[in-house]
Formats: C-alpha cells, sequence, structure tokens
C-alpha cells in the first residue's frame, strides 16, 4: 500500500498542496474551518507526517543522529534497530555515534550532530543530563531514550520504573523467593537512570514487606557466589527436596516453607549482568528456578537464548522509537515526557519448569 502524501488529501479536500501543508502545520494563515476539513481528510485517508520532507522544509537533513553511551549492551543495539526501522518509514536516514561512556566525547559527538543539521537528536541512556544536553544541541530537536527529561527543554521517552520494580519484586515473590538482591554496575553509580531503577526496586520490596539490598558491582559472577553463601544456600542441601517440592506445588509444612521462602532471587539492572548471575548460580550446582532465580532488564536476545532462558523485563523498543519520532515532530518548544508500560517475559530462571 502506497503511503499517503499531502497531495493526496489536496486533491481529497479539494485545496491546494501548499494549504495542506500551512493547515497540518497548524498555520495561523488558514481558516479554522478549512483547516479543520483538512484535518479530517487527513486523518481518514490516514496521512502521516513525513518528517524527511518537514526537515528538508525546515532546511535540516532528512538525518537524524543517535548517540549511545558504548557498544557494550546488547539493549541499545536492540533500540537502534527499533529506531533504523521507524526512520526508514519515515523517509529518514540514521546514524549512530558512541560516546565511549564520556562527558566531553558525548558532547562532542553532539557538535559534530549539530554541525551537520540533522533533523533531529537522539540520546540513549547518555551520560550528560537532559540540562546539559539541551545546552549542547540549541535549536536542534532532541530526544532521551531510557531517562526522564526532569524538566529540560529536551523530549524523552522511558518505560514507567516503578511498574517494572513491581513486576519483578511481585514475580519473584509469587515464585517463592524471598531474599532479594539487586545487581547494578558499580563504575556508573552516578548514572541517574540507574539510580532510579535502584530506587523503585527499594520501594517495591518495601511496599511488599520483602528484604532486598542493593549491590553495585564490577564483577556479577563473583558478586552472586558471595550473594549465595551469604544467604547459606550451600548449607541447605539437605532441604532442596523440601524447597523443590513447595514450589511445585506440594502441600508444605510451615517451617518448610519459611526456608523456601529464604531462597535467593536476583534483580540484574541489565541482561548482561544477568547471563553471568545465571553462570554463577550453575557454577554452584543449584538448579535456576528452584533454588535460586534471576530476573534481568531489556529482553535481549541474551535474555531469550533457550539455553539460558531469562525472565526478563522488556523495555518494548519500537515502542519506543515510534515515540522518539513523535516527540522530535512535535512543533512544541517545551520538551515532553512519554512513558510507556513494561512487560514482564516469564522464563525458566524464575520459575520452576
Amino acid at each position: 500500500m502506497n503511503q499517503v502524501t499531502q497531495a493526496d488529501v489536496a486533491r481529497e479536500a479539494g485545496v491546494s498542496r501548499g494549504l495542506v501543508s500551512l493547515a497540518l502545520s497548524d498555520s495561523a494563515n488558514v481558516a479554522q474551518g478549512t483547516k479543520q476539513r483538512i484535518l479530517e481528510v487527513a486523518h481518514r485517508l490516514g496521512y502521516s507526517r513525513n518528517l524527511g520532507a518537514a526537515m528538508l522544509a525546515a532546511r535540516r537533513s532528512s538525518m537524524v543522529g543517535i548517540l549511545l553511551p558504548n557498544l557494550r549492551n546488547p539493549f541499545f543495539e536492540s533500540v537502534v534497530s527499533a529506531i533504523q526501522q521507524v526512520a526508514d518509514g519515515r523517509g529518514v536516514v540514521a546514524f549512530t555515534a558512541t560516546g565511549n561512556s564520556q562527558v566531553e566525547r558525548e558532547k562532542q559527538v553532539l557538535r559534530s550532530f549539530c554541525s551537520l543539521r540533522v533533523g533531529g537528536v537522539i540520546a540513549v541512556s547518555p551520560m550528560l543530563s537532559a540540562a546539559q544536553l539541551a545546552d549542547v544541541v540549541g535549536n536542534t530537536p532532541a530526544c532521551l531514550v531510557g531517562a526522564s527529561s526532569y524538566g529540560a527543554r529536551v523530549s524523552a521517552v522511558h518505560i514507567d520504573e516503578g511498574v517494572a520494580a513491581r513486576l519483578a519484586v511481585d514475580h519473584l515473590l509469587e515464585q517463592g523467593f524471598g531474599e532479594l538482591v539487586v545487581l547494578c554496575p558499580a563504575g556508573e553509580a552516578t548514572d541517574g537512570a540507574m539510580r532510579l531503577r535502584s530506587e523503585e526496586l527499594v520501594k517495591a520490596a518495601k511496599a511488599s514487606g520483602a528484604a532486598l539490598r542493593v549491590c553495585p558491582t564490577d564483577n556479577p559472577y563473583d558478586e552472586v557466589r558471595s550473594v549465595l553463601d551469604a544467604a547459606k544456600v550451600l548449607s541447605l542441601n539437605e532441604g532442596r527436596a523440601t524447597a523443590s517440592s513447595t514450589v511445585l506445588g506440594g502441600g508444605a509444612h510451615p517451617s518448610e516453607r519459611s526456608v523456601a521462602n529464604k531462597r535467593p532471587g536476583i534483580i540484574a539492572y541489565n541482561d548482561q549482568i544477568g547471563v553471568e548471575a545465571v553462570s554463577a548460580v550453575r557454577s554452584l550446582g543449584l538448579r535456576l528456578g528452584v533454588e535460586a532465580a534471576v530476573l534481568s532488564y531489556d529482553n535481549t536476545f541474551y535474555a531469550n537464548r533457550g539455553e539460558r532462558g531469562i525472565t526478563s523485563i522488556d523495555q518494548t523498543p519500537v515502542r519506543m522509537a515510534e515515540a522518539v519520532f513523535e516527540l522530535l515532530e512535535d512543533t512544541h518548544e517545551a520538551g515532553r515526557d512519554v512513558t510507556l508500560e513494561p512487560q514482564l517475559v516469564v522464563r525458566a530462571s524464575t520459575k520452576a519448569q
């Protein structure tokens, strides 16, 4: 099916294409009645604004620049792929550069984007704050992915971290994992998005009366082994059958349930950490989803691989990308904040099969 153009709308509405363009841009030079009729025709025909054409009209290139902090996290690949998919459908070329997790490097990349007069800048989990980003890009439309704009003149799209935290905590508690530990990168302790995620997880656990602690670490594998030792999982070898029967639905004595509810549930900040956590659990000879659980964020291919099967929070990158372009097309000067509903994808790492 061919994409509906402004010329199609003009033909159907019986007006010039130039008048359609003015009406769709909410120009004050178009009579209200005419504008309303054009908008109704555009909606009926399924017209969607071509960002590439709009950029050219504004003397900007039909390109957007994507700033990534690094290439290590597979979630960034998911986001870039989704953005490119949506960009293709809008006649826009998207190109990517990394900031190497350095503030000055990110500023340099953003200035390069702006010198090319890109139609918009998309910053995925940058080291820069929204205020710093706004200061660097000036009048170039900009959107953050994975973080709030905190009121700056930059739009943002992200998941509802509070909802995600409740999904994660409630699921682990429902499966009988009562000792919850959050693993996050120690080297990114000042990252605002990470702090928010940790705070929401703490809040969700407190609301459910669960024990939870946050462990910043640069060595998730060793940290998980330490956590499991601290939880005395290894000393409960004789109680494994009891814990397993509880998980599988057997009628357990109260004391048996208390043993089962002490089983650790690891919440990993992302799927990369989740993979290392799974390896650590298995290295100790523990049954994943029975004696210990691992739940992570991002639902990338790392979590979806059959031999790992990690329960993960899906940030719905395609929906993020669609929201990004809607925000870049917004003609309002003030930045807007779009919050998306996350989804929990349950796999074997948290649930006995």
